[in-house]
């Protein structure tokens, strides 16, 4: 039930005296989570902790403040992202001093109790890829110093594993969207196979409509579009597009039971030069205004890491199917 919590829990439990984590987290509830990390630090572990003021004020966060303190001239430490920004990225960089490649836990879901209990989430575990780890812990510092501009928060860099990109950008729309360049870039067909479009995804609010525009040109062109979500959470408009009869219906999905808490799309076909690809985006980057840059309502830290290995990529595309299969059901027009 809490494979997600349990999977970073899991990596801290491994830390020895020597080695480093850097946590990021949105929110900070699970029962498990200030003890396993304070118990790193008594083993010798240089704990370092940045929390979203929201999550900042719960009894496990506020237990991980009083036993690591927040003097940052101290080798363990806990720190509220300052500045007023939505602090959104949840991730854990592990190291070592002995020379063996870092570990990188990316995921959709927070340390929270209700992440298990009640929603479905993911997690990715990357060892060895020291861009990747440069590329968070700088984003870490960042975060952790105040830095508010969209200029200098909206990075990106190609790793060996990932294409890894942090928000806000400095502007939104279709043009500057990480979701969009994947879907334009798309061949719907091959003789006769079909590229399959999946996403599971919690949010699609009026700023990212053209998302929902672009699905429907797809579903059009020929592609094979398995789309669920959390229609709560999706914009009025953009369900209605997607079910609309005519050229480009999609059969939308809706999950029933947990909460779709994932942020995931992928491609499995060809691309608009005709080559095959297999990818999925990944991260805690959901499909609203402020995930991607400054809204009258805010702006969130974010993460987007887009995926090519062929086994990682299967084994979203395989849980996408059986989500749509076992757990949900046909979505309706509000």
């Amino acid at each position: 039930m809490h494979a997600v919590a349990d999977s970073a829990l899991a990596l801290v439990n491994k830390a020895r005296r020597g080695h480093t984590l850097t946590l990021s987290m949105f929110n900070l509830t699970y029962p498990a989570a200030a003890g396993t990390l304070l118990r790193a630090a008594r083993r010798g572990v240089a704990v370092r902790v940045l929390l979203n003021s929201e999550g900042a004020r719960s009894r496990q966060a506020r237990a991980l403040i009083a036993g690591l303190g927040t003097n940052r001239r101290a080798k363990s430490w806990v720190v509220v992202r300052p500045g007023g920004v939505r602090m959104h990225s949840k991730f854990l960089l592990v190291t070592t001093r002995t020379g063996q490649g870092p570990t990188v836990w990316v995921s959709s879901g927070n340390l929270t109790t209700s992440n298990g209990r009640d929603q479905a989430n993911e997690a990715l575990i990357t060892v060895g890829d020291r861009p990747l780890y440069d590329f968070l812990m700088t984003q870490f510092t960042l975060m952790r110093k105040g830095v508010t501009s969209p200029r200098v928060l909206g990075r990106s860099a190609t790793t060996a594993a990932t294409v890894v990109r942090a928000f806000p950008i400095p502007e939104g729309g279709a043009a500057n969207d990480p979701v969009m360049a994947v879907l334009n870039d798309i061949t719907c067909r091959d003789g006769s196979q079909r590229t399959v479009v999946r996403m599971a995804q919690l949010f699609l609010t009026v700023e990212r409509l053209y998302v929902s525009q672009r699905l429907r040109e797809l579903a059009a062109q020929g592609c094979d579009l398995r789309i669920v979500g959390h229609m709560r959470g999706w914009n009025e408009k953009a369900i209605k597009r997607l079910l609309g009869q005519g050229d480009g219906h999609v059969d939308l999905r809706s999950t029933s039971g947990r909460i779709l808490h994932t942020k995931i799309t992928s491609v499995d076909g060809w691309n608009a030069a005709g080559e095959r690809i297999d990818i999925a985006l990944v991260g805690s980057h959901n499909l609203t205004g402020r995930a991607l840059t400054v809204t009258p309502e805010g702006v969130n830290d974010e993460l987007s890491l887009r995926i090519w290995d062929e086994r990682t990529v299967d084994t979203y595309n395989r849980w996408i199917d059986r989500v749509i299969a076992e757990h949900s059901d046909r979505a309706r027009v509000p």
